[in-house]
């Protein structure tokens, strides 16, 4: 809801003191009613679809409405979300989650924390549905990562130049993933040429490069053991293609 002349000020002039002083403002607005009735109408938050107002995210036609509380997790949700048209709130800035908290109080817990691993119910992944293909690249990555180790499954799911979901180990409780989880993108150039090819000498440095970027697509913590198996991965495709050659 845009600042009108009803309020006393010139909309512009409003914004522009808002903007300069919104950590200020959002601190009192967390402590004080009579501010925070004014900022929720006028003080604009980041989400994935563009900037809205507080009334206007309680507006919504949507029961709850899912934010997060740093800016890793925004990036983490961010493109899959945009591609599926899905609002999430980036409430990374000082006292934004509070303020967000705060409203839950007297709006019936409207805002609700999301942790980056539920991109899944933003992304909406359809299910790949041609089991042999899918099949024999599951076994190449039983035979690339080990038994027990990794689950991968297929999706089609946008954008398709993210080629991976990934799931901690720790975040599948409750549903039937007991492994950490790759969920390789239908959808991707790279995907599909390891479906067509599973058995190319390629294949297992690829894997575990797409286990490396789904590690940084999700903002999960990446070691120094990660970083080297990156490495010699790199270094295996490099091999793999000869020199000169456009592959």
């Amino acid at each position: 809801m845009p600042l009108t002349a009803s309020h006393g000020l010139r909309a512009d002039v409003y914004q522009d003191i808002v903007r300069l002083h919104a950590t200020g403002l959002r601190a009192l607005a967390v402590s004080g009613i009579d501010i925070r009735d004014l900022l929720r109408t006028t003080l604009p938050l980041e989400t994935t679809l563009g900037q809205r107002t507080i009334d206007q995210l309680l507006a919504l036609d949507q029961s709850t409405v899912p934010y997060v509380v740093n800016s890793d997790a925004h990036e983490a949700v961010r493109d899959v979300a945009v591609h599926a048209e899905s609002l999430v709130i980036n409430a990374s800035g000082a006292h934004e989650a509070e303020l967000l908290q705060v409203i839950n109080t007297t709006e019936g817990e409207r805002f609700v924390e999301m942790a980056r691993f539920e991109i899944a119910h933003l992304a909406r992944p359809e299910p790949y549905v041609d089991i042999d293909r899918g099949s024999r690249l599951v076994k190449a990555a039983d035979e690339t990562f080990g038994p027990n180790s990794v689950a991968v499954e297929f999706a089609h799911f946008a954008p398709a130049h993210r080629p991976v979901l990934w799931w901690p180990a720790a975040n599948t409780k409750g549903t039937r993933r007991r492994l950490p989880t790759l969920v390789l993108n239908a959808d991707n150039p790279t995907v599909i040429s390891l479906l067509e090819n599973p058995e190319a000498a390629r294949v297992p440095d690829l894997l575990r490069s797409l286990r490396i970027t789904g590690l940084l697509l999700a903002r999960s913590d990446v070691t120094v053991e990660d970083a080297m198996e990156l490495a010699r991965s790199l270094e295996g495709l490099a091999i793999a293609v000869p020199a000169g050659s456009d592959a």
